[in-house]
């Protein structure tokens, strides 16, 4: 008699299989979901703060059920300070700014360029921006990012700007420190706190007041 049994296929290494795919798909989901649960508590805690949003309204924005929220991140803390870890505005700024490697000679141009480059790269995370400027006074890992972007930020300004000046001739600043934090700052409250239409005016208007310490 004739086995009429079919041998089992053995799946090849790599090829999906009845029983992998209902897992691979739990998985997508269950990231899905945590990205959900980012990015409504980060549109939440951006618009009205940390202490005003509830965990009921990020998850009614995120789509999810509630108690999925407490599956991810033990806390309401522990999803702030996941927003801030996995999705760090440094990061962001440092890969803004590798293009402006070598200095411009001319120190107007090349603080015009930068600030340009400031406001478009803190305009594409405003929401980040915000939480770190509203929420850095009252949670310690909210200001240890942002003390950490301000000093690094400070040293890569004043180091650019003093480069740009040995590069076009002009004497050392003794305040280059000052000059760069006083841009930063400025950068900070039109990129986060106001919206202007046309930056570039703005721009070239506070650089110009900043030359004045130069030339």
């Amino acid at each position: 008699m004739a086995e009429s049994k079919k041998r089992k296929a053995v799946p090849s290494s790599g090829t999906s299989t009845p029983e992998t795919l209902p897992q691979a798909k739990g998985e997508a989901c269950s990231e899905e979901a945590r990205k959900r649960i980012l990015d409504a508590a980060q549109t939440l805690f951006a618009a009205h703060g940390f202490n005003a949003t509830t965990t009921k309204a990020i998850a009614e924005k995120a789509e999810v059920p509630g108690g999925l929220i407490f599956y991810y991140f033990p806390t309401k803390k522990a999803l702030l300070q996941s927003i801030i870890d996995e999705r760090n505005i440094l990061t962001e700024l440092r890969a803004a700014l590798e293009t402006q490697a070598v200095p411009d000679p001319d120190p107007r141009s090349a603080l015009i360029t930068l600030g340009s480059r400031y406001l478009d790269t803190l305009k594409q995370h405003k929401e980040l921006a915000c939480i770190l400027l509203r929420e850095f006074r009252t949670h310690p890992e909210v200001a240890t990012q942002f003390h950490e972007l301000r000093e690094e930020q400070i040293r890569f300004i004043a180091s650019y700007l003093q480069a740009s000046l040995d590069a076009g001739h002009y004497q050392p600043l003794k305040n280059v420190q000052t000059l760069a934090r006083m841009f930063l700052y400025n950068f900070i409250v039109i990129g986060i706190i106001e919206e202007l239409p046309e930056p570039l005016p703005f721009i070239k208007d506070m650089v110009d007041i900043l030359m004045c310490s130069i030339t």
